[in-house]
């Protein structure tokens, strides 16, 4: 699908893989080789250090990051206190990581819920 761009009267075609490569260009000037998911790792490890995240990486044979675990220690002390109920659920749909969000959530005596870890997976 095309778009167009109109500034002072004119008309200029874009092509949806012209709007790809911009994006593509801003995305590298802002967080330079990195992708996504590697900046995501970085700010598991700040947070691991600050904030008790505990996370596993799986990666393939090429060193390619196939999946992600994390979670807090406080949520699996919330856990601990809460072992009665768990809700399981796998976004099909992908995301900024390009994998599909897995979540576990736990639920109290009072009917609230909390997370107890969470997953991108491939």
């Amino acid at each position: 699908m095309d778009a167009t761009s109109s500034q002072q009267g004119l008309t200029i075609p874009i092509t949806d893989n012209e709007v790809e490569n911009i994006q593509q260009k801003l995305r590298r000037e802002k967080f330079g080789p990195f992708t996504a998911t590697l900046l995501f790792v970085e700010q598991l490890e700040r947070k691991r250090q600050r904030h008790g995240v505990l996370y596993k990486i799986d990666r393939s044979s090429d060193g390619r990051i196939e999946r992600v675990l994390w979670t807090f220690k406080c949520s699996l002390e919330m856990r601990a206190m809460n072992p009665d109920l768990i809700i399981v659920d796998n976004a099909y749909s992908v995301n900024l990581f390009n994998m599909p969000l897995f979540q576990i959530v736990g639920t109290t005596a009072l009917h609230t819920n909390f997370p107890i870890a969470s997953a991108l997976t491939s």
